[in-house]
C-alpha cells in the first residue's frame, strides 16, 4: 500500500472545504505523468505533483451518449470510462484519501439541452460509484452554502461540470444532481453577477485577467474558485496570495508549485 502521507493530509482536517487552497492539474490527461502520479504528494518535495484537482476535456461521441477525453476534435482520444475506472482503482487502494475534485470540461455536446441533465447522471451511475461523490444537495441549502470539513470528505470525489455554458447551467438548475457546475467570470462580471439567482457555487477564472491585479475576486461565503493559466513561479505566488482555491497549472512537476496538499489560508469566510 502507498504511504498514507502521499494522499492523506493530516493538517487542517477540521477546515471546511472552501477554506483551503490546492494545486490543480490543467488538462490532466495530456500530462506524461499517470493520473495517480499527479495526485501523489511528497512532503519532502511538495512542489512536485500533489494535485487535489484534475481535469478532463470531454467530447460527446457521435450517435450516442458516450464520451471521449481529448482537447480538440480530431485529436487522439480515450474513453472517459477508462479514466473513471482508474480513479476508482486509485481510491480503492488509498483508504481515507483526501477529497479529489474532478473538472469535467464539456467541449462538444450533441445532446439536446432539456435531456442532457438526466442523461448525464444516468451515464455517471453506469460508469462510476455515485456513493463516492459529494453532492450539491449536501452543500447548498437555499442561499446558504455549508461545506463539510475535510475529514468528512475523505474518500470522496467532487465532480464539477465546466465548459459549455448552456448545458451546464441547465444541469445546475436542480440541486439533486451528481455533479456541481461552474460559471466563468471575468473581473468586470464579478461586480454584475447575481449570485443568489444562480445555484452554481464553483467559479472559474482566467489567470490572464488577474495577473496585473493585487487582489483576487470577492465571492459569497462558501463559493469555490479556480484560476487557470499559471505558467511560472511569479504567477503561482501571485495567485496563491489571492483568494483562489484551486491553482491550475500545466506544470505539475515544477520547482515552485508548492502547497501542503490541502493548505488552509486566511481571508476566506
Amino acid at each position: 500500500m502507498p504511504d498514507t502521507s502521499e494522499y492523506r493530509s493530516t493538517k487542517n482536517t477540521q477546515a471546511p472545504f472552501h477554506t483551503v487552497q490546492f494545486k490543480a492539474s490543467h488538462n490532466s490527461y495530456e500530462m506524461r505523468e499517470h493520473i495517480g502520479t499527479q495526485l501523489r504528494f511528497n512532503s519532502a518535495d511538495p512542489a512536485r505533483y500533489g494535485c487535489r484537482q484534475i481535469e478532463f476535456d470531454l467530447h460527446q461521441d457521435a450517435g450516442g451518449f458516450e464520451w471521449s477525453v481529448k482537447h480538440r476534435s480530431g485529436d487522439a482520444d480515450a474513453d472517459l470510462t477508462q479514466f473513471l475506472s482508474e480513479l476508482l482503482r486509485w481510491s480503492d487502494d488509498r483508504s481515507r484519501h483526501d477529497v479529489i475534485v474532478v473538472m469535467l470540461d464539456l467541449k462538444r455536446v450533441d445532446d439536446d439541452i432539456a435531456h442532457f441533465p438526466d442523461n448525464w447522471d444516468a451515464y455517471l451511475r453506469r460508469s462510476f460509484d455515485a456513493g463516492r461523490l459529494a453532492l450539491p444537495v449536501e452543500v447548498r441549502v437555499g442561499n446558504l452554502v455549508m461545506w463539510p470539513r475535510l475529514v468528512d470528505l475523505r474518500d470522496k470525489f467532487i465532480f464539477c461540470l465546466s465548459g459549455d455554458e448552456e448545458h451546464k447551467s441547465e444541469y445546475a438548475r436542480q440541486l439533486d444532481r451528481l455533479c456541481f457546475a461552474d460559471r466563468a467570470l471575468g473581473p468586470a462580471a464579478i461586480h454584475r453577477a447575481d449570485f443568489p439567482s444562480d445555484p452554481r457555487i464553483f467559479v472559474n477564472f482566467n489567470g490572464g485577467h488577474w495577473k496585473h491585479r493585487t487582489q483576487g475576486p470577492v465571492l459569497p461565503p462558501g463559493y469555490v474558485s479556480r484560476v487557470c493559466g499559471i505558467d511560472n513561479e511569479r504567477q503561482w505566488r501571485l495567485f496563491a496570495s489571492m483568494s483562489f482555491n484551486a491553482l491550475a497549472t500545466d506544470n505539475v512537476r515544477s520547482s515552485w508549485g508548492e502547497f501542503d496538499s490541502l493548505q488552509a489560508f486566511s481571508g476566506i469566510g
